[in-house]
């Protein structure tokens, strides 16, 4: 055998090998169809389950099944589409219901909104007027309070004047009396002066108030507070004259007509004016002015 056979030889052997190994796994694979197919469910097992007969005579019923239940949910989905929709008319009456009443809530806030706002402007106006009030109330309180503390001042003052009233009452009720003594004093006066031969017209003492512009009289005599001048009732002079006495260009001093008599006069001396002594044939003049 030459190397060709043996060539030949081995890849005969290689291909047996080969074809045996092929058929080996095509027996391993092998299917049995009819088993496959028409197997019964009752000899099913995991290894051979049941045909595809009966598999598809299942599938087939639960096609049916499936199909009935999908004629089923969708006549309840007919069924629910019609009272969605019916639902959704009712909605959609609701919604339009909610919406005119909406629209009227809306009317009626902006009314009452509007209403509140006027109320508030109105409560401001009566809250400025009552506060305005109220300072008018605590002026009036406190022109109250000061016309009761004038009118108590003024009835104080009443008082004190109805107490001077009629302290001044009293007053006067003592001076009628007095002026009743005052009358009697006078009349008994007055027949006094009648007695004395002074005239009780009073004009006459006036005309004769001041002493003579015009007087020639010198001092008779001197004492410390009295002198004795040489001019008297005839030559003009009455009791409260005063005259000035001096000596040469000399002043002496003042005296005060205190007696009277037709030639002659009784004076006392003011000792504040008094400037020298007093002696005999001084000079006797009229206030000096």
């Amino acid at each position: 055998m030459n190397l060709v056979g043996k060539i030949f030889t081995v890849l005969i052997f290689v291909m047996s090998v080969v074809l045996m190994s092929l058929v080996m796994t095509l027996y391993a694979t092998h299917t049995n169809w009819r088993l496959l197919v028409e197997n019964p469910e009752s000899n099913a097992t995991p290894e051979h389950p049941a045909g595809y007969k009966y598999r598809l005579q299942n599938a087939e019923k639960q096609k049916e099944d499936l199909n009935s239940l999908l004629n089923e949910y969708q006549r309840n989905l007919e069924r629910e589409t019609i009272e969605k929709e019916q639902v959704r008319a009712k909605l959609e009456t609701e919604k339009e219901e909610l919406t005119r009443n909406l629209s009227a809530r809306e009317q009626d806030l902006a009314a009452k909104t509007q209403s509140e706002r006027d109320a508030v402007a109105q409560l401001k106006a009566v809250t400025a007027s009552l506060n305005a009030l109220k300072d008018e109330n605590e002026k009036l309180r406190n022109d109250v309070k000061t016309i009761q503390q004038d009118r108590d001042a003024q009835f104080d003052q009443m008082v004190k004047r109805t107490e001077e009233l009629h302290a001044k009452v009293n007053e006067l009720d003592q001076l009628n009396r007095r002026n009743k003594d005052l009358i009697s004093e006078s009349a008994n006066a007055m027949q006094l002066l009648r007695m004395l031969g002074y005239t009780n017209n009073p004009a006459y003492y006036l005309e004769t108030a001041n002493p003579p512009a015009t007087l020639n009289a010198i001092v008779l005599s001197a004492s410390q507070d009295l002198v004795v001048i040489s001019c008297g009732a005839d030559d003009g002079l009455r009791v409260g004259h005063t005259l000035e006495v001096t000596r040469g260009n000399t002043y002496v001093g003042s005296i005060e007509v205190r007696e009277v008599t037709p030639d002659r006069a009784i004076c006392k001396i003011n000792k504040e004016k008094q400037q020298n002594s007093f002696q005999v044939k001084d000079r006797v003049i009229p206030k000096l002015k």
